[in-house]
């Protein structure tokens, strides 16, 4: 026992850890001598005196030993238990924290794809708007009036209407725009050619 609680001195960590191990120390110094007296006394054929003390007063330091090695085990059944507790306590804690981060991560990740979403549909939409109105519009006039103009109506002027778009993005829709800008202008000078021509007949 005494080389036990010499290596258990080193793993002490607090006042009730040390106060309880000198208990189990102080009644170990209390019982040695006691041990001592008794093996001297077997030794020397005393073997009714050694008994005596044995079952007397050392015995009672026995116990006290006793006593005091379960008071320091069920200290650090305590102990474990309280740190078993406490490590779940941050582990709930952890488990939260990640949760929250992982969930705040997921509804920003939500935020950014609708705002993308948004804005893109409505660059897409825009574009179709644009074509339908530039076919709707700008060719089908300039159709009519190259059919009026067929027929020898020359009043007839092709119209436009159509505005470029105003989209500058560097993307796939930010191309498109750029085409259908193209085509745009392209009909603003068919169309001004065409009038030329209607005016020079």
């Amino acid at each position: 026992i005494e080389s036990l609680m010499t290596v258990y001195k080193l793993t002490l960590i607090d006042d009730e850890d040390r106060q309880a191990h000198g208990k189990v120390q102080a009644a170990l110094t209390a019982f040695v001598p006691l041990r001592e007296r008794a093996i001297a006394l077997t030794r020397s054929h005393r073997n009714g005196e050694a008994q005596a003390l044995l079952s007397g007063e050392a015995s009672d330091e026995s116990a006290a030993i006793e006593a005091s090695l379960d008071e320091l085990a069920q200290l650090n059944i305590r102990k474990a238990k309280e740190t078993a507790d406490s490590n779940t306590v941050i582990a709930n804690r952890a488990t939260l924290t990640m949760l929250v981060v992982l969930g705040l991560g997921i509804l920003l990740a939500i935020t950014i794809a609708l705002v993308i979403s948004r804005r893109l549909s409505s660059q897409v939409k825009l574009v179709a708007e644009r074509a339908e109105q530039l076919r709707t519009v700008a060719i089908a006039n300039l159709g009519s009036s190259a059919e009026a103009m067929s027929r020898g109506d020359l009043s007839r002027a092709a119209e436009t209407r159509v505005e470029p778009l105003a989209i500058d993005s560097k993307d796939e829709i930010g191309d498109l725009a750029t085409t259908l800008n193209g085509i745009i202008a392209q009909t603003y000078g068919t169309v001004g050619a065409f009038d030329t021509a209607r005016g020079t007949l």
